[in-house]
């Protein structure tokens, strides 16, 4: 029972530090594309102004009254904080700034010596602005600069948010842990308790390699990042794989919490292309499906298949099958994924020519934590949820979902959807 619980302990201190982690590359990443892309479009926009900028005087004399209209223009339009200053870092004309706002802008001397300057503003009585600065020329000489910015305010809302929401999950994660050790201590029989003990004990050394995978991953690319490794250059397509990898520890989460929700799963029921959808989930799994040498073909019952269901619950459930098929297939074998049209129903299978199973192991391969021989396959951890939460989503759906399968030839799950009556 010690044990038990320096385990149980062991396990909270990893997912608080995991989560910790994860909040702090999320945040740097959610926040280096933003910084990117609108740096992209506030250049655009600043350069257009600084071009301008002549049209609107006559003989070395700025018309404010023209430049001023120009100006709240282009802040209305695009709901940028535009600021002109003059050489002598002035202010010309200003919109967005709030009322009685004063800003520094001695940082930006690099623009008055024709330089493009990208810098983030932020002071005590004014929201961090991200402000690309263009300069603008008059006789040969710079006039001046034209200052286009966005507050930072609505990211710093969004990464928040994200903050919330993981922080909701760790609490969640960690209720489910200290529950099981309580369904443990409460064990009818010494035998129930044994079997309770040896399900979490691989329930957390499954749990800490899927969390310890991507955590590594995203550690080598940050690392390489921050010494200059990887080029500049190829830093987003980088960080773009950091936020995948995040999203498969927010998967993880999801997977915990919808373990739940059995009597209590809420369809969100809208109208949507199951076609088009398998052909996305397909996708996702482009870069495991090429390092394996696979074959994934599909085969739709029409150009397209409505069905009336969740479209994100299904996501999952099909993520999870084509999870399972390419995790249990081996080298350059062959995944097909189906629909065909049964009495007003779409039925969809995955089928694999991979390990398969025994007819024992498919009385319990829907079951919570069950993992059939893992001598059998490559794969010997996951969380052992995958194929319970597709039951629970299919169910829940009022539809059905079947195994079948061969030792050493492969397997097929399908399950239905209903059609959707298009008028």
């Amino acid at each position: 029972m010690r044990i038990f619980g320096k385990q149980l302990v062991l396990y909270l201190v990893t997912l608080v530090v995991s989560f910790a982690f994860l909040g702090a590359v999320m945040g740097q990443g959610v926040r280096s594309f933003f910084t990117e892309r609108r740096g992209a479009e506030l250049a655009r926009l600043a350069q257009r102004v600084a071009a301008s900028m002549e049209n609107f005087q006559e003989y070395g004399i700025f018309n404010l009254h023209l430049l001023g209209n120009e100006i709240r223009n282009i802040h209305n339009y695009t709901d940028a904080t535009v600021i002109i200053l003059d050489a002598d870092f002035n202010v010309f004309v200003a919109h967005g700034l709030p009322h009685g706002a004063v800003a520094e802008f001695s940082e930006l001397a690099p623009v008055m010596h024709g330089e493009t300057v990208t810098v983030t503003l932020a002071h005590p009585n004014l929201q961090p602005l991200l402000i690309v600065a263009e300069p603008f020329w008059l006789g040969g000489q710079v006039a001046g600069a034209a200052l286009v910015g966005f507050s930072m305010a609505e990211l710093d809302a969004a990464i928040l948010e994200m903050y919330r929401i993981l922080l909701y999950a760790l609490i969640f994660a960690a209720i489910f842990a200290f529950a099981i050790h309580l369904m443990a201590q409460f064990g009818r029989s010494s035998e129930d308790f044994r079997e309770l003990e040896k399900i979490h004990n691989t329930f957390i050394a499954n749990l800490s390699h899927d969390i310890r995978s991507p955590l590594t991953s995203m550690r080598g690319f940050l690392t390489a990042i921050e010494d200059g490794t990887i080029p500049t250059d190829e830093q987003p397509h980088y960080i773009r794989i950091i936020l995948d990898e995040s999203e498969r520890l927010i998967k993880l989460s999801n997977d915990i919490l919808d373990i739940q929700k059995d009597h209590e799963v809420a369809l969100a029921v809208s109208v949507f292309d199951v076609n088009d959808l398998i052909r996305k989930t397909i996708i996702g799994f482009s870069q495991r499906v090429t390092e394996k040498n696979l074959t994934v073909i599909s085969h739709f019952a029409g150009p397209t298949d409505m069905v009336e269901a969740d479209e994100e619950k299904i996501r999952r459930a099909l993520y999870n099958l084509l999870d399972n098929a390419v995790k249990f297939t081996q080298n350059s074998g062959e995944i097909i994924v189906e629909t065909t049209r049964i009495k007003g129903k779409v039925a969809v299978s995955v089928s694999d020519n991979g390990i398969g199973m025994t007819s024992e192991e498919q009385k319990y391969i829907f079951d919570r934590f069950y993992k059939g021989d893992p001598s059998r396959g490559e794969d010997k951890m996951g969380s052992g949820l995958g194929l319970s939460i597709v039951k629970t989503f299919v169910r829940a759906h009022g539809e059905t979902l079947s195994v079948e399968s061969t030792p050493g030839k492969g397997s097929v799950f399908s399950f239905t959807l209903r059609m959707a009556q298009i008028r």
